[in-house]
């Protein structure tokens, strides 16, 4: 009886082996077409074969939308990246490309929200922190601005971009910190010389006037200045607030 069960079993597991052993070579076949597809888009639908062939490759569902990410066509990027969520496949920086993709979709709020949540997840990546403070920036929101790229600059302190980034948003709220920012940015990086000049000189004459609406006027000037239009306006409206007051 012992061997007659054995021998059954033997017998479905070859029957079994017969079934799946094809689906599965076919899917680690269509994941080595992917590797040399000629365009991201073909790479893209080779992975999502291989990943209904070989489901435990949870991770290839980000890979077809790294390369649909590549290949511009965001809607289906960002089917493939909620996908990886779905099967706790999604990596730090899939959480960061999600977000990028429907910011290039014209959806930087559901950007925004993806990227925050994304903060909540274990060992998220310092690249959310400079995506985040684009997107306040752009929404007016300058405070959390400041803090994410702060947080940003902390980890990148080789980045004179984001420093000087850092430096424009701390003209409306924190002068010396501003004045500190733009200098190391310029330190790190020339190019951005002739305009921290320019924004230092207006932070010096602005902390010499003991009238915040006027020290706001001042700044906005040398905001304009480097055409720094958004935050420009931003100062012009609040000294005209702070005078309204």
């Amino acid at each position: 009886m012992h061997r007659n069960t054995t021998r059954v079993v033997l017998v479905l597991l070859l029957i079994l082996l017969a079934v799946f052993a094809p689906v599965i070579i076919s899917g680690y076949s269509e994941l080595a077409k992917a590797r040399t597809a000629s365009s991201y888009t073909e790479a893209a639908g080779h992975y999502q074969l291989a990943v209904r062939r070989i489901p435990w490759r949870a991770d290839l569902h980000e890979l077809a939308g790294h390369a649909y990410y590549y290949a511009k066509e965001y809607t289906k990027a960002d089917a493939a990246y909620q996908k990886a969520l779905q099967r706790n496949a999604l990596s730090a920086e899939g959480w960061v490309a999600w977000g990028d993709v429907n910011y290039l979709n014209n959806d930087p709020q559901r950007a925004a929200d993806i990227w925050e949540q994304a903060l909540e997840q274990k060992s998220p990546s310092e690249d959310l922190y400079s995506r985040l403070a684009q997107t306040y920036q752009e929404n007016g929101d300058y405070s959390k601005a400041v803090d994410s790229l702060q947080r940003y600059v902390l980890i990148h302190s080789e980045d004179a971009s984001a420093s000087y980034r850092l430096g424009l948003l701390l003209t409306l709220s924190d002068l010396n910190t501003a004045s500190s920012e733009l200098l190391t940015a310029s330190q790190l990086d020339p190019q951005f010389d002739s305009a921290v000049q320019t924004l230092r000189t207006a932070l010096n004459l602005a902390s010499l006037n003991d009238a915040p609406s006027e020290r706001l006027v001042i700044i906005g000037r040398g905001l304009g200045l480097v055409q720094e239009w958004e935050l420009a306006r931003a100062a012009f409206e609040e000294a005209a607030s702070v005078v309204a007051d």
